[in-house]
């Protein structure tokens, strides 16, 4: 056939053709459809080509490796539907720049193909650990930001690659341009909030290393999940303080009170993971879910405090339908840490925050004027925070605690030139207003105030 073509003799070149024909085996077909590409037997080749594409998955990525590229793009052009994918697949990234040896528009739009699995040419290569044809294809026009995937749950490549373990891939791709804030649709968690949730078995150094290239490149620490909840947050809530410690040479101080859906700020979590409150308690309540408070080696909540945590947060509005369990104490809006953890009772970690010199147990509750910890203290009857605020000298054993409700009904009725006993016919009666006095009045049906025994009590 060589010297058919070369001699131009067409009428010898076809009995060549037909008399090869009938000795096509698995065994000759690669050469002859290699033979036949080179002289251009387009007879024989269809042939060959069409008796390939019957055993085409029986052939070993070695005998494959025979084939020249420009003889194997002839042929995956016409076997496959996604020729650049496929090549890639065989490891012959020859045969792939061969494939995208066109003008620019339509290389550019061959490497951002998606197959049918959803997958791109830059993220086969990336699994493949091809990283030299992963630059050429990024220098083509390859997208490092494509959303890839099954056509239902497309994500961002990096993403993709996360999800799916190829650690190099990803650390390849931040290193390329990709944006490092990308979140999940479904679960508005980045790649962040992803390494936040990684158990210790799963903190491997490429792990480790995607972390802080995300944080080198300057990803958003305050990016909030469906839960609202932070990349902080999470590292507390799953107890791990590898990425809780890159976290904090990163995170902006507002980050530290930033409240979730359940408006819990990370040194609530840290210290419910330190102290562990549950006992009969939902840990729900608190944030925690499962088993994940069983194992904790770490204390989060002192180098929070060390970071310049707010030890005197504020509680936020909670929404009910965030309360997992509605029986269970909780902190009310207004309530300060210190005022939460007497509020349910919870006594170990409120001595571990009236340690803390930052810490100002005079603060006052936004929800009962008057109110501070000391009351609350007292009525949760824990003794051992008691005799601690008594013995302070910023504490006022005698201050008063009043309604809020109340005070505006008491304004109410001054400026009606009105009294409550007048309305009820009742007589005036002054009574003292001082819980220490002998006719103190606990106004018991308004519960205007909280009668806070002597200071000495406690000691």
């Amino acid at each position: 056939m060589l010297l058919a073509r070369e001699y131009c003799l067409p009428c010898l070149l076809s009995q060549c053709e037909i008399a090869l024909i009938p000795l096509v085996t698995r065994e000759n077909c690669l050469s002859l459809y290699s033979a036949s590409y080179s002289v251009r037997a387009t007879r024989l080749m269809d042939h060959c080509f069409m008796f390939i594409s019957g055993v085409w998955n029986d052939f070993s990525a070695e005998e494959i490796s025979t084939i020249p590229a420009p003889v194997l793009q002839s042929f995956l052009e016409k076997y496959s539907k996604f020729p650049v994918h496929s090549a890639i697949e065989l490891g012959r990234n020859d045969t792939v720049m061969s494939l995208l040896e066109v003008n620019h528009a339509k290389a550019k739009l061959l490497a951002n193909q998606l197959n049918d699995d959803g997958l791109s040419p830059l993220f086969m290569a990336l699994k493949a650990s091809h990283f030299e044809l992963a630059e050429k294809l990024i220098d083509l026009g390859a997208d490092p930001n494509a959303l890839i995937g099954p056509i239902n749950q497309r994500q961002p490549i990096t993403q993709f690659a996360f999800v799916n373990k190829q650690y190099d891939a990803v650390q390849f791709l931040l290193r390329h341009g990709s944006y490092c804030d990308f979140s999940d649709p479904t679960s508005c968690r980045t790649l962040l909030h992803n390494l936040a949730v990684l158990g210790a078995s799963e903190l491997t150094d490429s792990v480790i290393d995607i972390a802080k290239t995300l944080l080198l490149q300057g990803a958003n620490t305050s990016c909030q999940d469906t839960d609202g909840n932070s990349p902080l947050h999470l590292s507390i809530l799953h107890n791990n303080s590898d990425i809780f410690e890159l976290l904090l040479n990163y995170v902006k101080k507002s980050d530290f009170d930033l409240p979730n859906n359940q408006g819990l700020c990370v040194l609530w979590l840290a210290l419910v993971r330190q102290f562990q409150p549950c006992g009969s308690l939902n840990p729900a309540a608190y944030g925690f879910y499962g088993d994940t408070l069983k194992t904790n080696s770490y204390d989060f909540a002192s180098r929070l405090i060390e970071k310049a945590a707010n030890v005197n947060y504020r509680f936020t509005d909670m929404p009910a339908s965030c309360l997992i369990d509605e029986s269970a104490k909780t902190p009310l809006p207004g309530d300060t840490l210190l005022m939460a953890t007497a509020r349910v009772s919870w006594e170990s970690a409120g001595l571990f925050l009236l340690s803390q010199p930052e810490c100002d147990p005079t603060l006052e509750s936004l929800s009962t004027q008057g109110e501070t910890v000391f009351h609350i203290a007292v009525e949760s009857e824990l003794f051992n925070l008691c005799n601690q605020l008594a013995v302070r000298k910023d504490i006022n054993p005698n201050q008063l605690r009043f309604s809020k409700v109340n005070i505006v009904e008491k304004n109410s009725e001054i400026l009606n030139g009105t009294t409550c006993s007048q309305q009820t016919d009742e007589p005036k009666v002054s009574k003292s207003l001082n819980p220490f006095d002998d006719d103190y009045d606990d106004y018991s049906d308004g519960g205007n105030s909280s009668h806070v025994p002597p200071s000495n009590s406690f000691l």
